[in-house]
């Protein structure tokens, strides 16, 4: 594993209203001014927000955001849009993903050093495939699924983003 991120995808368009946005996640955060790419939203050195649209999906990137936003906020959110989150963490070989919709989480999976240490709620009929085709690897079967229930590889890598200061939580 060498991917160092999380991230949030909300199958809604905020692009003009991040600010509300980071309210109902209850994010405090200041804009930074600064726009960057994907790689450099999705990598371990955005240690702050950062937040692009693409393809009808608001996609939010940081180092801890998954921890950072309460899960309770994600399922009172995905009353109104479908929630992909992720979290891949190279150091501890760690990998999970959750699926949001209806107000509530759907499924969360989540293995740490080969092991699965939570398998909740029904399997997605899209994880069979992604999790065959990434060969073993945990890793790259959360990334299939990310882009087999939001958007493709191309399009996130050519996603812009814009960067937000965390303040406070």
């Amino acid at each position: 594993m060498s991917w160092h991120t999380s991230g949030i995808l909300i199958h809604a368009d905020y692009a003009k209203k991040y600010p509300s946005l980071f309210k109902k996640l209850g994010l405090v955060v200041e804009d930074s001014g600064v726009d960057i790419s994907f790689d450099e939203a999705s990598s371990s050195s955005n240690e702050d927000v950062a937040v692009g649209f693409a393809d009808g999906w608001t996609a939010l990137w940081g180092f801890m955001l998954v921890g950072d936003v309460a899960d309770s906020a994600l399922a009172k959110l995905s009353n109104t849009a479908d929630i992909f989150q992720l979290m891949l963490e190279g150091t501890s070989n760690s990998a999970e993903f959750c699926w949001y919709a209806g107000g509530k989480q759907m499924r969360r999976w989540l293995t740490v050093m080969g092991d699965v240490v939570k398998d909740e709620g029904t399997p997605l009929k899209e994880e069979k495939a992604a999790f065959k085709k990434a060969k073993g690897d945990e890793e790259q079967a959360v990334l299939q699924l990310l882009v087999k229930l939001t958007v493709p590889y191309e399009t996130l890598w050519k996603m812009k983003c814009r960067k937000f200061t965390v303040e406070s939580l």
